[in-house]
């Protein structure tokens, strides 16, 4: 027989592990806006190289310097999605057992 209560808490923690995955996707996707918003800095600086102008060596490293940031963030949201659809997963499964 099911316990309506740990039933209830059950539903009531993947509801709030849902509510986390979503925020930690929206994180995601900005971050991956972030990168590639970086990444055609990156493009028009060597482009600019190219034609023998554009910005120093400096504001091109800070550019590199924030992709790499920025994928190390992407990376740590990625594993904590990971983490998440996980949790989720366990959930859904004690309440199918239920």
């Amino acid at each position: 027989m099911t316990d309506p209560a740990a039933l209830q808490d059950l539903l009531r923690r993947r509801l709030a592990l849902v509510g986390r995955l979503a925020e930690a996707t929206a994180d995601a996707q900005k971050l991956g806006q972030r990168i590639g918003g970086l990444d055609m800095d990156r493009l028009r600086f060597e482009m600019d190289a190219a034609g023998g102008r554009g910005p120093g060596g400096t504001v091109r490293r800070d550019t590199e310097d924030a992709i790499a940031a920025a994928e190390a963030e992407l990376d740590r949201c990625r594993r904590r999605i990971d983490a998440l659809e996980a949790e989720i997963a366990e959930l859904i499964a004690a309440i199918a057992g239920r």
